[in-house]
């Protein structure tokens, strides 16, 4: 063989290592392939891998947050609700406070025709 095939050979050869193998290697996957490609195909999957876990989280808590935000906003009309029970309960107290004091009046008017 010539010096330029045995050159030609050896570049080949360079270059096929370089691309990811020859021929007969790449329509065999598992053969030919050095560490580093292996080690890259799995960081690839794994890196896939986490971006699904990263968008299904990301759902989650979306819908985590919704909840919350719907019991937050039902604690928020309890406690509008009970705000307005107090100025309810003056109201009340006050109308009360009137019967009473006509209840006294009138007792006391009848207290007045008895003697």
């Amino acid at each position: 063989m010539s010096n330029y095939y045995l050159k030609y050979l050896k570049y080949k050869k360079k270059y096929m290592d370089l691309k990811g193998g020859s021929e007969k290697e790449k329509s065999d996957p598992q053969i030919g392939k050095n560490d580093f490609s292996l080690l890259q195909e799995k960081i690839i999957e794994k890196i896939k891998d986490y971006q699904l876990i990263i968008n299904n989280t990301s759902k989650r808590e979306i819908e985590v947050i919704n909840k919350s935000i719907r019991e937050l906003r039902k604690e928020k009309n309890t406690l509008t609700d009970t705000l307005k029970l107090p100025k309810d309960k003056e109201n009340l107290n006050n109308k009360l406070k009137e019967l009473e004091a006509e209840n006294k009046k009138k007792m006391l008017s009848k207290k007045k025709i008895k003697f």
